[in-house]
């Protein structure tokens, strides 16, 4: 009778629990329902789109804006958990090619740097930003100068007081802890990362880089002869010329200037082609049997590793004037690639010489007339 007695006392503290642990669960879940849809009238209120459950994205004033509630793991071992943040991110269009980075100071590492003169951190004279902030930029007189405009430091210390900040050319990013749920916090902080971005652009367009006064003249003087448009507030080169689409850009990479070209095939080839040059690696593939489409034109050949699920008409393509200019390009480009879509190159540094960014705009158009209008729509396929 005893033991009967201690067995019925088990199942009902063993049913106990197990109904704890489904009352846990489900208050859990019933939680995690109300936290979706406060995020979703949130942002609903304040303008966002939804994009699933846990984020939202907006363009305000030409500058894409999303918030982001997620969570990360901090500590270690048996102190390891899970912290509910809430990211926030802003998008200048077009970005900023400073080769920007802001972070925030972290006083022991910052100062074991100095003392190492390892740092690069460029110092703006006004104390706030300096303690606040470590700096890079390829320019240090023009990056003081477009931090230093009276509308970019307050919500660039307000952003530091909110929580965790950073920012480089193509992106600013705060985050907190906690989800932001209701709409007027929500709206406030990012507000403030949208101030940071907004007044940093407008910042940017007063205060124009050293390099950008050469690309003027050299770019713009392509335009005229090649019937294309400058944008100088993009540093971009675009147009048509001989049919085809083409756009010349200087961005940041790694902190470093690049130029980067493309002339897009319209339509589409249609061949599951990639073209891009023959490294270390590929030359082992190909000695394994890896694929390796020959045009028979031997300089590209040599040069060049061809992928495609419809190897006839790859070679079509490529065969004759278009491998003969994508040889051309390579020996003005550090990279030279291309796909379906388009012949890509990328050149190190800012391309000023008129004659070989014309030369290079040229040889582009050569290699997309030999190569457009070959194929059709190609099967689905992996390459060897």
């Amino acid at each position: 009778m005893e033991a009967l007695l201690g067995l019925v006392v088990m199942l009902a503290i063993g049913g106990a629990f197990v109904a704890f642990v489904v009352l846990l669960v489900v208050l859990g879940q019933k939680q995690a329902q109300k936290n979706r849809e406060r995020f979703a009238r949130a942002a609903e209120a304040l303008g966002l789109t939804l994009q699933g459950t846990h984020e939202a994205v907006a363009v305000r004033d030409g500058i894409a804006v999303r918030v982001h509630l997620t969570s990360e793991s901090r500590g270690s071992g048996k102190s390891r958990r899970r912290v509910n943040v809430t990211r926030y991110y802003a998008y200048p269009d077009p970005p900023l090619r400073m080769g920007l980075e802001l972070s925030e100071q972290t006083a022991f590492f910052g100062d074991l740097l100095d003392f190492a003169g390892l740092s690069n951190d460029v110092t703006l004279g006004d104390a706030a930003l300096d303690a606040a902030l470590r700096i890079k930029a390829l320019e240090t007189d023009h990056a003081r100068a477009v931090l230093r405009e009276p509308m970019v430091g307050p919500p660039i210390l307000e952003a530091c007081r909110i929580g965790r900040f950073a920012l480089a050319d193509g992106q600013g990013f705060m985050q907190h802890d906690q989800w932001a749920l209701d709409a007027p916090q929500l709206g406030a902080r990012l507000d403030c990362l949208h101030r940071v971005m907004h007044a940093l652009v407008a910042a940017r367009r007063r205060w124009r880089a050293s390099w950008e006064h050469a690309l003027d003249g050299a770019w713009g003087a392509i335009a005229t002869t090649e019937g294309m448009t400058y944008d100088a507030a993009r540093s971009q080169l675009y147009g048509r010329v001989a049919d085809t689409s083409v756009q010349v850009v200087v961005t940041t990479e790694k902190g470093a200037l690049v130029t980067r070209a493309e002339a897009r095939f319209e339509p589409p080839l249609g061949l599951g082609l990639s073209v891009y040059r023959t490294g270390v690696a590929q030359n082992l593939g190909k000695l394994l049997g890896a694929q390796d489409v020959q045009v028979g034109v031997a300089a590209f050949d040599a040069l060049f590793t061809v992928k495609a699920t419809d190897e006839a008409g790859a070679r079509r393509a490529l065969g004759g004037e278009a491998a003969d200019a994508i040889v051309r390009i390579s020996s003005l480009a550090r990279d030279v690639s291309a796909d379906d879509g388009a012949i890509r190159v990328h050149i190190d540094g800012v391309a000023h010489d008129p004659r070989a960014v014309g030369a290079l705009v040229r040889a582009m158009c050569e290699a997309a007339r030999g190569m457009r209008g070959v194929g059709a729509a190609a099967p689905a396929g992996v390459y060897r």
